[in-house]
């Protein structure tokens, strides 16, 4: 793999993860209420690992140029003030659709063996982050407050 294209597929993972839905909830954060604790520290420690690997990731990019990471995907923006509970059933459906992504980053760059096991590493992490995600989507959904108009 040339030094270009090993640049673009490790832009594309930094694009993965620093445009994930959970760290653009970071910014816009979603209506919570008393009972989301677990749901709230759980998006706080993924956005935190997923920092850390964007970190990790631009290290390796800026050692072949310059990183881009473009702007949040348009549908995030409709994301803005809504409920953590219905939040997480996209957090999922995001988070699939990103291990799909770092899937096909994995399979490109298998020949330069530290950017392979950072983005492997990044794949297991993203996976690990779905089942949590997956968990407390169940959770929120079994308990779902019934919204009543006056």
């Amino acid at each position: 793999m040339d030094k270009r294209a090993l640049r673009n597929a490790l832009n594309q993972l930094l694009t993965v993860l620093e445009r994930s839905m959970p760290m653009y909830l970071s910014y816009a954060a979603p209506w919570t209420r008393n009972g989301d604790d677990k749901a709230v520290t759980a998006l706080r420690r993924i956005v935190e690992e997923q920092q850390a690997l964007a970190n990790r990731v631009a290290e390796l990019v800026l050692e072949l140029g310059p990183t881009n990471v473009g702007d949040y995907p348009v549908e995030y923006y409709d994301m803005h003030d809504l409920a953590l509970d219905y939040l997480l059933g996209k957090l999922v459906e995001y988070q699939k659709r990103d291990i799909g992504k770092v899937e096909r980053i994995v399979d490109q760059i298998q020949t330069h063996r530290p950017a392979a096991a950072l983005a492997e590493e990044t794949l297991g992490t993203l996976r690990a982050q779905q089942e949590t995600l997956e968990e407390l989507a169940d959770e929120l959904g079994a308990s779902k407050v019934t919204w009543m108009m006056p």
